[in-house]
């Protein structure tokens, strides 16, 4: 009888608050609708340029993306660019030791692979780290300048477009920084505009943010270099004892 009589009461109180749960439910549908909205706008300011894309475009630069060469040899073939740049940066110790291989190298064999004459392929050699993105810019900004271009795409991650424009309005000269488009390529685990889907999303997203934050206090005039060495610098360095003593 007890449990019978609290089962009542409870279905009555319930029912004499349908209101309140009521407005309780559409509030909270408004904010889950307001909080999808702003993800998807968010997602979408992460992953457009604030310039256009406008006619056929000199050069294409795959920087990071799913199928990048294959997408920048789609270009190629429909003319929405007019040669593709393979950008061969300083060797990493991991290509020095034959454990990478370089990323020039590996993108000019995929290239040919697809189709792409060598007559179409420009080799941009900027002596910088991989991971300076602001040396990086900067050389193929320069690279512009010889012959003379007009524009550029530079093909990234979904999510990067905002990011590194940011970066080259910081490190390029204005007239440099115009002729790069920041244009984004399809991610093999999620869409950039429903990036909050995906674990891999919500990680590129907080990094990315973060890293505009960064840039956005400190600037982003120029990249981390770090200096130079070998696995018998690094050794002698960190294990002296174990050192040959000379005679």
């Amino acid at each position: 009888m007890r449990a019978s009589y609290l089962t009542d009461n409870f279905g009555q109180r319930l029912w004499r608050n349908r209101w309140v749960w009521g407005r309780w439910l559409v509030i909270a549908l408004v904010c889950l609708g307001v909080g999808v909205g702003l993800a998807t706008w968010y997602g979408y300011w992460l992953s457009t340029d604030r310039l256009d894309w406008a006619g056929p475009a000199d050069g294409v630069v795959s920087l990071s993306g799913y199928k990048q060469n294959e997408h920048a040899a789609e270009w190629l073939s429909r003319s929405q660019v007019r040669e593709i740049w393979v950008i061969r940066m300083r060797a990493s110790l991991l290509v020095k030791m034959g454990i990478h291989e370089d990323f020039a190298d590996s993108s000019l064999r995929e290239l040919h692979q697809l189709g792409v004459p060598d007559s179409q392929v420009r080799v941009v050699s900027i002596d910088a780290e991989e991971s300076n993105l602001p040396r990086l810019l900067q050389g193929i900004g320069t690279a512009t300048e010889q012959p003379a271009t007009t524009q550029v795409i530079v093909a990234c991650h979904p999510l990067y477009p905002r990011f590194l424009r940011q970066i080259a309005d910081c490190a390029l000269p204005p007239e440099q920084a115009e002729r790069l488009r920041f244009v984004s390529l399809p991610h093999d685990e999620y869409v950039a505009t429903r990036w909050w889907m995906s674990r891999a999303g919500w990680k590129d997203t907080y990094g990315t943010t973060m890293q505009l934050i960064a840039n956005a206090c400190f600037g982003a005039t120029s990249g981390f270099e770090p200096a130079p060495w070998s696995p018998d610098e690094w050794e002698a360095q960190t294990f002296p004892a174990l050192q040959p003593v000379s005679p």
